[in-house]
């Protein structure tokens, strides 16, 4: 099984918690946050150059002040971590770009009457739309 699968499997049971509950298990988030490096880790051709650290600190950039402020759950950001270790920069700016448009769009569609809405299910449905287009 690849990554991806793996990551989107994860990410849609995650996705389900956080519109059930608005919140994600440790458990999940932590596996979506450490699976990406850990799998690179494991590959026999690991080199840390593969890590991305530019994309890790845009995303620490972009979620940080929002968790500080309580716009940002640290399960989003868990999952965002793993996901930037492993996607380039340019990828990533695509990623979160299409993330936050999709979040925006349905929060305010069927999430607008409440003061918060769930995070987790734009990751999903955007690492789905670039798996489709072959970007993962």
């Amino acid at each position: 099984m690849s990554l991806y699968w793996f990551e989107l499997g994860l990410l849609l049971i995650a996705s389900v918690f956080d519109i059930k509950t608005m919140k994600v298990p440790n458990i999940i988030s932590y596996l979506l946050m450490l699976g990406p490096p850990v799998w690179l880790l494991l590959d026999s051709d690991f080199n840390f150059s593969l890590i991305e650290l530019k994309s890790i600190f845009l995303v620490l950039a972009l979620t940080v002040p929002g968790f500080i402020k309580g716009e940002f759950g640290a399960a989003d950001i868990r999952i965002l971590l793993g996901l930037a270790s492993v996607s380039p920069f340019n990828i990533m700016i695509y990623y979160i770009f299409i993330t936050l448009a999709i979040f925006i769009f349905y929060s305010t569609v069927k999430f607008s009457t409440k003061n918060e809405a769930p995070f987790v299910p734009a990751i999903f449905i955007t690492t789905g739309v670039f798996g489709l287009a072959g970007m993962v």
